[in-house]
């Protein structure tokens, strides 16, 4: 009773949870058996932490609607334009439970519940997610689609961020992660997993991000050719250097991510580089780590990568300066950045 006291008079606690078990989830239970068929949910997969607040956040609109609510039958005074702008461009508190690692880095971002009371949140060991980030995209979520944690001692921090400011609540509190069943053979060990995990992010973050620039380089050369139509001089050489630009990242843009035109149909495709680094790092998907093949299978995509991003610089430090001398002679509109 003592200990309840002293919680609820804190502004808010974080409970040190279980230790987590790692696995990797699979339906075992396939087809349909009508009302044979029965399956009760499963507890949440990953680390489950408790946390109590004792406030709800008031936000600018509630704090003015209880002071207008004060006035009674008093007139209401108008709160100013500025305060109804505020009002409408404000950021809604957040509660995230952070975890951290042993060397301090973050590796796991939970939003929770920011209302009064007891609140659960599980965070499902895994890494946020790596892949580029693009501006104006959607994106959702927090990542949390990463690769899968390693066993380990891990830390959780509750904070709150208002108005840009974060502010820890609660926490750290030390948590294990352990292997649900010992393996009947040797894995990697967790420091060599993460080693590979970082060499695999690295790789797939530049093959995305070589993707994106092909696309802008295929759409600055497809815009060079509308505007060289609308050009009052044009240059038949021109047609030609432009069309054989084009074609140039296309043949990259297939070497990195296979042919298209075997999508449609479900035609088999050879190794591309996208294809042969997704086969390295699916040796992250399991708690035996890399294997062997894996890691080849990783280390010929990076080479093969170094190859087409050679090449496209060598495109946009070379044919693309051409081009736009060129596109400028023949006094065609211009393109905008």
């Amino acid at each position: 009773r003592h200990v309840n006291a002293e919680l609820l008079a804190n502004e808010a606690h974080l409970f040190a949870p279980r230790t987590a078990k790692l696995y990797v989830e699979r339906d075992v239970a396939g087809g349909s058996q009508g009302t044979d068929y029965f399956a009760a949910p499963n507890p949440p997969f990953g680390a489950t932490f408790t946390y109590y607040l004792r406030e709800s956040p008031t936000t600018l609109r509630q704090a003015r609607k209880e002071r207008e609510k004060e006035a009674g039958e008093n007139d209401i005074p108008f709160p100013g334009w500025n305060a109804l702008e505020a009002e409408r461009n404000e950021v809604a508190d957040k509660v995230f439970v952070i975890v951290r690692d042993e060397s301090e880095q973050v590796v796991g971002r939970v939003a929770g519940s920011t209302s009064k009371g007891m609140h659960r949140v599980t965070w499902n060991l895994r890494y946020p997610s790596h892949a580029v980030i693009t501006p104006g995209s959607s994106g959702g979520g927090f990542g949390q689609g990463g690769y899968l944690a390693t066993p380990g001692s891990y830390t959780a921090t509750l904070v709150r961020v208002r108005d840009g400011v974060e502010s820890v609540l609660s926490g750290p509190v030390t948590f294990q992660v352990e292997l649900l069943r010992t393996p009947a053979l040797a894995g990697s060990t967790p420091s060599e997993i993460a080693e590979y995990r970082a060499r695999a992010a690295s790789l797939m973050q530049r093959a995305s991000l070589l993707s994106g620039s092909l696309a802008d380089n295929i759409d600055l050369v497809d815009a060079m050719q509308t505007a060289h139509l609308r050009a009052p001089n044009p240059s038949a050489d021109l047609t030609t250097e432009l069309h054989a630009a084009r074609t140039t990242l296309l043949n990259i843009r297939r070497d990195l991510s296979g042919y298209e035109a075997k999508d449609g149909p479900g035609e088999r495709d050879a190794p591309s580089v996208m294809s042969r680094l997704s086969v390295g790092q699916s040796g992250l998907r399991t708690t035996y780590g890399p294997t062997d093949l894996h890691t080849q299978s990783l280390e010929t995509g990076s080479a093969q990568l170094q190859e087409l991003e050679a090449l496209l610089a060598s495109f946009e430090q070379d044919i693309v300066p051409a081009l736009t001398s060129a596109l400028e002679a023949t006094d065609a509109p211009p393109i905008r950045e």
